[in-house]
């Protein structure tokens, strides 16, 4: 819990924090939910690409918090990870397991499980043009996307949707801790208002965002930091160096602001909170080569997309800045009058060049443990015995060399 300045002066002495968390101001559980895609997309749906947002139910959010992969019958690949043998002779009885907890788990395939749901992503990735990338609540899978073929979040079917949800840590925190860290909001209500019941974990209404794909160059993603509905400071998304971005960090600034203030500032519930904009680079030349800085022509400007709102909290990546920046630019250590600082990545910083380095490293799995966990349990145990037989061969050549010294 924070400690309010008039509790920790009533003490008679001032402790150093022990952590962000400690002078972080409160994060309201209502901020959370003002900050999930369904709450806010349909008022900004017109700076957005195009994306459709489905209401789930609680048995397809019983199925994303299971162990193992069930994944649809009716596409090409039947692909199924699961403790199940899967065997052709099941019953209907044997559609259910028991967890090591004791926890019954519902074995059915989707397409009986929730036919409906099932049916409704199918279409819907099919209005969208066939590709999407999936999001949940807060996060999309991105730690997941090693489970594809593209290495990408792009999904054809719903059966990909599927596996990259329930492959994914950034999944399982928006199912499990959502309020991990928040305080509840104030019990007051207005004159004659009903009284809503209390925000938690379990009344929070989950929706799937299916994104119609596009691949977005890295290099034109922005996180901009908001408080007290002012525009603190902004930094680029990818952690590698662009040699044209300085070039048009005034563009990017005034696009940004301009888009802010037209838009969010007026609108959204919160003062505090961050958000994620793309910018094409084809309208950001086009506005920097052939227009001066005095021209208002709204069709020569940048096209800014909104692509998500982030809760201003210490779960949301500051990526270039520090939080402890960020809080000291909200308290107005800065010099009146000081331009917002759009953060890059020079030359020289250590962050640049980390094109081959891997993102998300902790969520994976070596490729052939994957490809081989989806072709069944024999597979499995076969793939075992040769890593044993491999590591065995290796600790005798190991001793060989040693006895020969």
């Amino acid at each position: 819990m924070v400690e309010s300045p008039d509790s920790a002066s009533s003490t008679g002495s001032l402790e150093a924090p022990k952590s962000l968390r400690d002078i972080f101001p409160p994060v309201r559980r209502s901020h959370i939910l003002n900050c999930a895609f369904a709450s806010w997309h349909a008022i900004y749906r017109p700076y957005t690409p195009k994306a459709r947002t489905i209401p789930l139910t609680s048995e397809f959010l019983s199925y994303l918090r299971e162990d193992g992969i069930v994944l649809p019958d009716d596409e090409e690949q039947i692909t199924t990870l699961s403790d199940s043998d899967g065997s052709e002779g099941e019953t209907e009885s044997e559609d259910e397991d028991e967890d090591e907890g004791g926890i019954t788990q519902d074995r059915r395939n989707p397409t009986q499980r929730f036919p409906e749901l099932h049916q409704r992503i199918k279409t819907t990735i099919r209005e969208l043009g066939g590709k999407v990338s999936p999001k949940l609540n807060w996060s999309s899978p991105k730690d997941a996307a090693f489970m594809t073929a593209t290495n990408t979040l792009e999904c054809r079917t719903p059966g990909e949707v599927y596996l990259l949800l329930k492959s994914s840590d950034f999944i399982t925190h928006d199912l499990e801790h959502a309020f991990r860290d928040c305080v509840d909001d104030d019990d007051e209500e207005e004159e004659g208002e009903q009284q809503k019941p209390p925000l938690t974990a379990e009344n929070i209404p989950y929706h799937l965002t299916l994104r119609k794909w596009f691949a977005l160059n890295p290099s034109l993603e922005f996180r901009v930091f908001v408080s007290s509905r002012r525009i603190l400071a902004m930094t680029q998304r990818d952690l590698n160096h662009y040699d044209f971005l300085p070039s048009l960090r005034t563009t990017i600034i005034s696009a940004i602001t301009r888009f802010f203030t037209a838009t969010l500032a007026p609108t959204f519930p919160d003062p505090d909170f961050v958000f994620d904009v793309y910018i094409p680079l084809s309208s950001t030349t086009a506005r920097d080569d052939a227009h001066d800085d005095d021209d208002d022509d709204e069709d020569s400007r940048p096209r800014v997309w909104l692509i998500d709102i982030n809760p201003w909290a210490p779960r949301t990546d500051s990526i270039l800045f520090s939080w402890m920046e960020l809080l000291r630019l909200r308290n107005g250590e800065t010099v009146a009058g000081a331009e917002v600082e759009l953060r890059l990545i020079g030359r020289d910083d250590p962050e640049a060049y980390q094109f081959a380095t891997p993102q998300y490293g902790a969520s994976k799995l070596p490729r052939d443990v994957v490809d081989v966990g989806l072709e069944g349990e024999e597979a499995v145990w076969e793939f075992a015995q040769r890593w044993r037989d491999i590591v065995e061969k290796a600790e005798r050549e190991r001793g060989e060399r040693t006895v020969g010294r």
